[in-house]
C-alpha cells in the first residue's frame, strides 16, 4: 500500500523538477526580455508554444508509473505552481530577476501552465478516451 502512495507523489515530483529546469531556462533570459513589451509578447509565446511538448512528455511519463495520463499532467502541474509560487514568495532570486521583471516572470510561469492546461483540453490523450 505505501508504494501505492509514493507512487502517487512521482507526477507532482517530476512537476517540481520541470519546474527547476524551466527556472534555470528563465534565468538566461536579460530582465529586459520581461520589460520591453514586444520582447514581453516573444516570452509569452514561447511559453504557449513550450505547453505542447510538456503535454506529450508528460503523457509519456504517465506510461511507465501505470497512471492515466490527464491525472499525472495536473499532478505535475500541480507539484509545478506549488513549486513557482514558493519560489517566487520565498525566493525570487531563484529566476534571476527583480523587480517589475520578476512580476513578469511570474505571470509567463502562470500563462505557460495556462497553457499546457489548454492543450490537454485540446488534444486529448487517447488513454484517456479508452477509460470512459
Amino acid at each position: 500500500m505505501a508504494n501505492t502512495h509514493v507512487a502517487r507523489l512521482v507526477p507532482s515530483l517530476i512537476g517540481v523538477v520541470t519546474a527547476i529546469a524551466f527556472a534555470g531556462v528563465l534565468r538566461l533570459f536579460p530582465e529586459e526580455m520581461f520589460l520591453d513589451t514586444g520582447k514581453r509578447i516573444v516570452m509569452f509565446a514561447l511559453a504557449a508554444l513550450a505547453a505542447p511538448p510538456t503535454v506529450f512528455a508528460m503523457r509519456r511519463l504517465a506510461r511507465p508509473f501505470g497512471q492515466d495520463p490527464g491525472s499525472f499532467l495536473y499532478a505535475a502541474n500541480t507539484g509545478a505552481i506549488a513549486f513557482d509560487s514558493i519560489a517566487t514568495g520565498f525566493a525570487p532570486q531563484v529566476y534571476g530577476h527583480q523587480g517589475p521583471a520578476s512580476h513578469v516572470v511570474l505571470a509567463v510561469i502562470v500563462f505557460g501552465l495556462f497553457s499546457i492546461l489548454l492543450v490537454d483540453q485540446v488534444f486529448p490523450a487517447r488513454d484517456r478516451e479508452n477509460l470512459r
